[in-house]
């Protein structure tokens, strides 16, 4: 186990209801050095995605809930659902870049100087990025199987005994590259965004393990499980996933509060 704490960037697109709260629980154990924050992919095609996936009241639902986390956000202290007061209250450097392969976000990258970059976004990250430093990513599957798109859908619909949450570390490929940490909860019981709210807290202790140098055997990490690849569902899909009996549950979580007094942020408050 390495007894020097690592440094760790963030590099995400903007999102409310999951990460935020799960970045303030790691900053409390592990010093961030840096939130940067990345433009998300084109409205349009996300929302397309999304109607299929989810249809048109699950998607009233999504959008209630981010009205909802955005009020809470600002109105409740130690509760979290913006990257941009995570990194306020716990006094991180953040900033916001063009592109995530844009030159400022290169440049925001070598400024910090990173051990760990841990990146979560949606789209595929390019060779020449994954250079500038070691990049971990969050995958919710017990990887190799259901890399790609809502994996928690694909487990629950295919009546999985368990789902997880994986921990590794980054190629030029969708969810490919050495576990660093997994953990498994059952699926018995748990509604699509339910289970997600479990899986993130999950994560927080994972990464915190993988940061300071706990890390599961490579050759006992996947237990026989066979690579599987996703895409995002279809109407069809979601026809399935409500046939046996799956729902999707409430988007929105009141998160515990998490006090950011004696936090170890990386750096002076941004502006």
């Amino acid at each position: 186990m390495s007894s020097e704490l690592k440094r760790v960037v963030v590099l995400a697109e903007p999102e409310s209801l999951l990460l935020p709260n799960s970045l303030a629980r790691l900053a409390k154990r592990h010093p961030l050095v840096a939130i940067i924050e990345v433009p998300s992919p084109p409205f349009k095609k996300a929302l397309v995605h999304a109607l299929d996936a989810f249809g048109p009241a699950a998607m009233l639902g999504i959008a209630g809930s981010e009205v909802l986390a955005r009020i809470v956000d600002r109105v409740s202290p130690e509760r979290y659902y913006s990257l941009r007061k995570v990194a306020r209250d716990f006094g991180i450097p953040y900033e916001r870049v063009s592109g995530l392969h844009s030159a400022d976000c290169v440049t925001a990258i070598r400024r910090h100087r990173p051990d760990v970059v841990f990146a979560q976004v949606t789209r595929r990250i390019r060779p020449e990025l994954l250079a500038e430093a070691t990049f971990w990513n969050k995958h919710c599957s017990l990887l190799p199987a259901y890399a790609g798109v809502f994996p928690v859908f694909w487990a629950l619909l295919a009546r999985e005994d368990s789902m997880g949450v994986t921990i590794h570390e980054m190629d030029e490929e969708f969810d490919r590259g050495p576990i660093l940490q997994q953990s498994s909860i059952p699926t018995d019981g748990r509604t699509f965004f339910g289970a997600y709210h479990e899986l993130y807290d999950e994560a927080v202790l994972l990464l915190d393990r993988a940061l300071r140098g706990v890390l599961v055997d490579p050759s006992s990490a996947a237990h026989g499980r066979k690579g599987s690849y996703c895409g995002y569902p279809t109407r069809t899909d979601r026809a399935a996933f409500k046939r046996s009996g799956r729902h999707f549950g409430v988007p929105f979580r009141l998160h515990p509060r998490v006090p950011s007094i004696g936090g170890r942020g990386g750096g002076p408050s941004p502006n």
